[in-house]
């Protein structure tokens, strides 16, 4: 079960290391069913599941979003039930959030096939100080600290929005050596900030499955990793993708 890009990472390979012109058939990949749900203890946000599907190969477009499907989001008492928006494949919900300390699954059931995923909430971790660093290059970055809760196995992930827009960074981080000690992330993002930027930092509290998932995307997607593979989901059935049930804490900071 390999993704399109486990497969444009093969083609060149063997093109960059040959000068023969060799004509290789492609197989399609799937398509699969990808799942991405967040339900997070902010009132604010919605719970969201995004449910598509990905595209063959020779396909222009990577993912289809995938109607009617019907997804739940249970707490094991109660179950609420996700609305699809504007037909684009978002499922959203402002009637659940994450409690700390609670489990949430997630039921998707589509094409005929349900998948499932479990994710636990842990605990919020406040953000210590945030401050202006410097790359290598001279260029202008991020780095943030917290404490590690003592004697408990913690996971995170690393969001943040600039001037208001969601920046996709995908920073993961456990306490394997750093249990109960102040941590220090550097925000390494791939473009520069610049004087003035508001930027909006959240560290998540998540789950062992979920930090596995990311953690393994950017193993098989960094510069150094070897030929691309699916990152490992927590999700059940075969789809790709992930569920994540977490805490949430916020820091704001003006790039000086």
């Amino acid at each position: 079960m390999y993704s399109r890009l486990f497969l444009m990472a093969i083609v060149a390979l063997i093109t960059g290391a040959c000068q023969e012109k060799i004509n290789i058939k492609l197989k399609n990949a799937g398509p699969y069913v990808v799942i991405e749900g967040n339900l997070s203890d902010n009132i604010a946000e919605p719970a969201r599941v995004f449910v598509t599907e990905s595209a063959d190969y020779t396909d222009t477009v990577f993912f289809h979003p995938l109607h009617d499907a019907i997804v739940t989001i249970s707490d094991g008492l109660l179950t609420d039930t996700l609305k699809e928006f504007n037909a684009m494949g978002i499922y959203l919900s402002p009637n659940i959030h994450a409690v700390v300390g609670k489990s949430y699954k997630l039921s998707v059931f589509v094409k005929g096939q349900l998948y499932e995923s479990v994710s636990a909430v842990n605990p919020p971790v406040a953000i210590d100080s945030i401050y202006k660093t410097t790359s290598n290059s001279n260029k202008n970055r991020l780095s943030f600290n917290f404490r590690d809760p003592l004697g408990v196995t913690n996971y995170y992930k690393v969001g943040i929005q600039v001037n208001g827009l969601e920046r996709g960074v995908n920073i993961v981080a456990d306490d394997r050596l750093t249990d109960g000690k102040l941590k220090t992330v550097v925000v390494n993002p791939g473009f520069e900030f610049q004087a003035n930027d508001s930027i909006n930092l959240s560290l998540l509290s998540v789950d062992q499955g979920v930090y596995t998932y990311f953690y393994t995307l950017n193993q098989n997607t960094g510069r150094n990793s070897g030929a691309p593979a699916n990152p490992v989901s927590n999700i059940t059935n075969g789809a790709l993708g992930y569920f994540n049930a977490y805490s949430v804490t916020t820091k704001k900071f003006i790039y000086p």
